[in-house]
This record gives structure tokens, sequence and C-alpha cells, in this order.
């Protein structure tokens, strides 16, 4: 089993990268397993909501609770040629990589953009996020690139940027 994750601050394009993934695989039909939700793409399994005109899709979209459900399908999947792909802050923190680690080839992508790229990209989708939400989304961000070293950052500042992170996704989910 293979697991990419995507993690990043606020408005870095998490979101607008996963679908962008999500687009270049084959056709869906919906994954449920307990609390999870997702799509499952022939072999890929995507993790997270991803309905159209959602503000903040992906995993946000599931359940709070959701984590414990998400690890029993890892476990039960572990030993299946199968990949499994999600972005955001609900699965995105050290104790489920740690677990994706344990049982997966475990790849962790973290999208980076600038502080003046985030903010006209907040401004632009008219965010309430207040400060203290946001420091706390980079301090998390931050601890998971100290607890995971080998994460790969990735820049989102422009088109080109966007595009090869895509593809070194996609390249990790596919190979």
């Amino acid at each position: 089993m293979k697991l990419a994750a995507l993690i990043g601050e606020p408005a870095s394009g998490k979101s607008t990268l996963a679908l962008e993934v999500i687009k270049a695989l084959p056709p869906g039909q919906t994954l449920a397993h307990g609390l999870l939700r997702g799509m499952l793409h022939e072999r890929v399994a995507v993790f997270g909501s991803y309905a159209p005109l959602e503000k903040f899709p992906g995993t946000d979209r599931l359940s709070m609770a959701v984590q414990p459900h998400a690890e029993d399908y890892l476990r039960k999947n572990s030993d299946r040629d199968f990949r499994v792909f999600f972005e955001g802050d609900r699965l995105g923190n050290v104790k489920f990589l740690t677990l994706a680690k344990s049982i997966a080839e475990t790849k962790i992508f973290v999208l980076s953009a600038s502080l003046e790229t985030k903010s006209i990209r907040h401004r632009a989708r008219g965010d309430s996020q207040n400060e203290t939400f946001l420091k706390s989304r980079a301090t998390k961000v931050k601890n998971i690139i100290a607890a995971f070293p080998d994460a790969e950052i990735l820049s989102n500042e422009t088109h080109a940027d966007f595009l090869a992170a895509r593809d070194k996704i996609l390249d990790f989910i596919l190979k």
C-alpha cells in the first residue's frame, strides 16, 4: 500500500491541488467505511468529500471522529497493491501519519505559499478564519515537518509550481 498525504496551511492551495489530482484518476465509486467517506478510483482511495461548490472540501468535510475509521481502513487494506490519497487537516496530524508510515509506503507532501500569496487567496475567497486559527495551523504544519523530515515541500506560487506539485503527487500515487 502507498499513501500520499497533502498538508499545508490554509490558502496554500491544498483543496484546489487535490481536485486536480482527482481529475487525473479514473472514474470512482463511493467509499464508505464507518465514518470514513470518499471515493474509490479503481485502486486509489481518496478520503474526503469533494462535492461541487464546497468551500472547504476534502477531509475537513468528514466527522471529527473519523480518524479511528481511517486507521481501521488502512490496517484492513495494508497488504493490498492499493493507494490512498488525502488532503487536509482532519487526518493531517502526527498520530495518523505515524500510523500510516508504520503500515504503508507513505509520502507527506507539504504545500507552501508565501504570506503574501496566502493573504491574497484569503481575501479572494472571503475567509473568516481568525489570526489565532491561522497561527495554530501554521504551528501544526511545522510540527509535522519536524516529526517527518522526509516530507516533501512543494511550492504553490505560480501555475508552473501548481502543475509540478500535481505531477509529483500523481507520480507517487500511480507508480
